[in-house]
C-alpha cells in the first residue's frame, strides 16, 4: 500500500469529521493530482473514523500543492494537512505528568525564570513580595487554561504544542489580563512584578 519512496508524496490529514470516509478524502484531494493511495484511519472495533487519514500522490508536486495551504474544508470542517513525515515529528514530544510536552525550555521576558513545568508550579505555590497572591492566582488560572487547551489539542487533534510555545502563550495572556485590569488598585503594579 505505502511505497518506500513516498516521503515527499504522502500527506497526513488531521481533524477530519467523523462522517468523512476514504472516498470523500479522495474526491477532495484529487483536485491536486493523481492519488495512488488514500485511507481514513478507523477504529478496528467500531469502524468509526479516528479523525485523521493519509493521502499518497503519484507526483511530489501534487503533494506540495496540497500542502501549500495547510487548512482545507472537508465535509464542512476545517482540516489540517502536511507531509506525513513532518507530521510524525510533532508526536515526538511525550506528555509528562502534567499532560504537557516534557522537553524543558526557558521563557519569560528573556530571563530563565521558568525552566520546566515543575519550576512554574513551584513559583505558583510560593508566597513572596515579588509574587503576590493576586499575580499567582492570575498565573495559575492562565496555566490551568493552557494545560486544558493542550490536553484538548492532544486528544482531539493529535497535536502537541512544544513547551516553549505554551509558555509564550501563558506569558502573553497574563500580560493581557494585567493590562486590561490595570486601572484597578490590585493590578496597578503587577506588570512590573511580572516582567521583572
Amino acid at each position: 500500500m505505502s511505497h518506500p519512496n513516498d516521503r515527499e508524496t504522502k500527506i497526513y490529514v488531521a481533524g477530519l469529521p467523523w462522517i468523512t470516509r476514504t472516498e470523500g478524502l479522495i474526491s477532495y484531494f484529487e483536485r491536486f493530482g493523481e492519488i495512488v493511495y488514500a485511507k481514513v484511519v478507523c477504529d478496528g472495533a467500531t469502524q468509526r473514523s479516528k479523525g485523521f487519514g493519509f493521502v499518497t500522490f503519484r507526483e511530489v508536486e501534487s503533494a506540495t500543492r496540497a500542502c501549500e495551504n495547510p487548512n482545507h474544508t472537508i465535509d464542512g470542517r476545517t482540516v489540517n494537512c502536511k507531509l506525513a513525515y513532518l507530521g510524525a515529528r510533532v508526536h515526538n514530544y511525550q506528555p509528562n505528568q502534567y499532560g504537557m510536552a516534557s522537553n524543558t525550555c526557558t521563557y519569560r521576558s528573556q530571563q530563565a525564570l521558568f525552566i520546566s513545568w515543575g519550576e512554574l508550579l513551584s513559583w505558583l505555590r510560593a508566597s513572596s513580595v515579588s509574587a503576590p497572591s493576586i499575580l499567582r492566582k492570575v498565573a495559575a488560572q492562565t496555566t490551568v487554561y493552557h494545560i486544558w487547551k493542550q490536553r484538548n489539542n492532544v486528544v482531539h487533534n493529535q497535536i502537541i504544542i512544544p513547551t516553549a510555545n505554551v509558555f509564550k502563550l501563558i506569558n502573553r495572556e497574563i500580560k493581557n489580563i494585567i493590562t486590561a485590569r490595570q486601572p484597578r488598585r490590585k493590578f496597578r503594579h503587577l506588570m512590573q512584578l511580572w516582567i521583572s
